[in-house]
């Protein structure tokens, strides 16, 4: 009960809230390489290009994890199996993440972003949680100046794409 009041929360606080106390340099290459690895049992795929040089965004570490736990767990949960790959370029970094699953309608995609919408129907915690996920990675990409599409897996299934601005130094970020 106090996940959910906690969760409920988080997914409908105002993007004007100021997260500035908690920025710091996150690596999100390594932030995913770390969620892949506490979950040993399951079938992720992270292609992070050959360079292993860090990709940083000045944001909060906490709100990006669950960010990508959110998502990585999602696909798991709804699609069996998580791809996840990251792009970066001067300005952006992105990651997708794919899954196998049944996907999300064009006219759903939107509306699963709003707090308590659950395209699984039955409101059993077994099949399904809260309906706060995605309104929470919504809330906490905005945040971060970021970008959350939603879209179809090539092949089938679900895309996740978070789209966040990448630190640099000479920037002054």
């Amino acid at each position: 009960m106090v996940r959910l009041l906690d969760d409920a929360l988080l997914a409908t606080q105002g993007t004007e809230t100021s997260t500035d106390a908690a920025l710091e340099l996150v690596d999100v290459r390594e932030l995913l390489d770390a969620e892949r690895n506490a979950r040993p049992d399951r079938q992720i795929e992270l292609e992070s290009g050959r360079e292993n040089a860090p990709l940083y965004v000045l944001g909060n570490r906490l709100a990006l994890r669950r960010v990508f736990s959110n998502l990585i767990d999602n696909a798991i949960t709804y699609g069996h199996d998580a791809r996840i790959s990251i792009a970066s370029g001067q300005e952006r970094i992105v990651v997708t993440i794919d899954d196998h699953g049944p996907g999300i309608p064009g006219g759903m995609r939107d509306m699963v972003r709003e707090p308590f919408v659950r395209l699984e129907q039955s409101r059993a915690q077994a099949t399904g949680g809260s309906g706060l996920g995605l309104a929470i990675v919504s809330n906490l990409v905005a945040r971060h100046a970021g970008r959350f599409t939603i879209s179809d897996a090539p092949g089938g299934g679900a895309r996740m794409i978070i789209d966040l601005p990448r630190f640099r130094a000479d920037r002054g970020d």
